[in-house]
Parts: C-alpha cells; structure tokens; sequence
C-alpha cells in the first residue's frame, strides 16, 4: 500500500499465541519521507489483534519501517538499515524463549533483538 500523508503498516494476517513464526514483506516502490516521525513510510511488525496497522504507536505494537527505526509505544530508536523497493523484511516472533522477542532480516542480514 501507498499512502501519501502518512505511515502504513503490515502485519502478518493469523494470530498466533505461542512458538516460533515469521513472516516476510517484499517492498515493491519507494515511498517519500517528509519528518522523522510523521513519514510516509511502510511500517512491518506484530501487533495486538485489536489495534489498527499503525504499528509501534501504542503499547501493544511493535514496528520497523524503511528509516531504520524500530518503534513501540510512540518511541521510535535506530535499528538495523534504511529498505526500500526491492528489499525483502522478515519479521520474526519467538515466544518460546523466556525473554519473547522480536527481530528483523533485510534480504537474510538478521538485525539481532528489537
């Protein structure tokens, strides 16, 4: 999706509650950027069945869009590179370790922890 005054999101369409899943998102176009934190930018992540696609602007979603930031909660921190067309985003979700994580590939270069 495009969108030309704001962000946009992608998640993964089933609702998990345990194990290991991940999904992946092929970006197809570039999007512009005007602001930091109010850039037309295609968000990917997890999050909670009853919040829209605006993710990592509440407490129960988590996202990573193509400048490099990860967010939660309306706080938004540099990790992993910029994406755009052509990139591949894989998000991945364990929540069988002790501590649950959230991580992200760029065309297979694993970020580490988000």
């Amino acid at each position: 999706a495009v969108v030309s005054t704001q962000s946009t999101g992608l998640r993964a369409t089933h609702g998990v509650s345990g194990g290991k899943i991940a999904f992946e998102v092929l970006a197809l176009e570039n999007t512009s950027t005007s602001t930091e934190h109010n850039a037309c930018v295609l968000r990917v992540g997890w999050s909670h069945d009853e919040i829209d696609i605006s993710l990592g602007e509440n407490g129960t979603s988590w996202g990573y869009g193509g400048t490099a930031k990860k967010s939660h909660d309306n706080k938004y921190l540099h990790y992993g590179e910029k994406y755009g067309a052509g990139d591949a985003i894989t998000c991945y979700l364990d929540l069988e370790s002790s501590a649950k994580t959230i991580s992200i590939a760029r065309n297979g270069k694993h970020f580490g922890t988000a």
